[in-house]
């Protein structure tokens, strides 16, 4: 597909794919995708999945030269926080291979273990192989599981934040609650003290 073509036909998707990924510059990432395709002097086979994938790396970047109280602080969605974690957190991800930190954090900005693949030239169970290796070292750094240890500091905020009734405040530190904005909106700020947590206990 010819450049001209490719703009006119992805750009506004991919501009509300920029602001689902919470970049910086949403349009500045859209402008730097294409113009890496102007640059590419290889065949495209899947062009608007090839500019996503080319996004979520220019967002990763973006991630790791940002300042690190702005990619956590509570407004930022998990998603944003595994991408930063994985730059604080370079001794323990240096037994990885660029391809499967790549697949973790694309996985983390949304990408598909199918568009992984592609765009690792594997398959799409390679793909899930590799990001299940970091995920399960993850799960040990953080000792007792990523989702698992999350969701739980994130319940325990929620009680701590408010008075709630005896029932409520059960369902919420039992899982009844998990699924709604009352937890989820303390994800952030969980993932957050679990990762200032550990690394407290690093530097002791």
């Amino acid at each position: 597909m010819e450049l001209e073509a490719a703009y006119r036909a992805y750009s506004g998707p991919l501009l509300s794919f920029a602001n689902r990924l919470n970049a910086i510059d949403p349009e500045g990432l859209v402008h730097d995708a294409f113009v890496t395709m102007a640059n590419c002097r290889k065949p495209i086979d899947a062009p608007y999945s090839w500019l996503k994938t080319v996004m979520r790396r220019g967002r990763w970047r973006e991630l790791q030269r940002v300042d690190y109280d702005f990619v956590i602080d509570s407004a930022s969605p998990p998603s944003q926080f595994y991408a930063a974690m994985l730059g604080e957190c370079d001794t323990m991800m240096s037994r990885f291979t660029a391809d499967e930190k790549a697949a973790f954090v694309d996985s983390r900005l949304g990408a598909t273990n199918a568009e992984i693949g592609t765009d690792l030239g594997i398959t799409r169970q390679a793909a899930h192989q590799k990001i299940r290796k970091v995920e399960k070292a993850m799960e040990k750094y953080l000792d007792g599981g990523v989702d698992g240890a999350i969701i739980r500091k994130a319940r325990q905020l929620c009680v701590e934040s408010k008075t709630f009734g005896r029932a409520l405040e059960g369902g919420i530190l039992g899982g009844q609650c998990d699924g709604g904005s009352l937890v989820r909106d303390f994800i952030p700020i969980a993932e957050r003290a679990l990762l200032e947590q550990k690394e407290e206990s690093c530097d002791e």
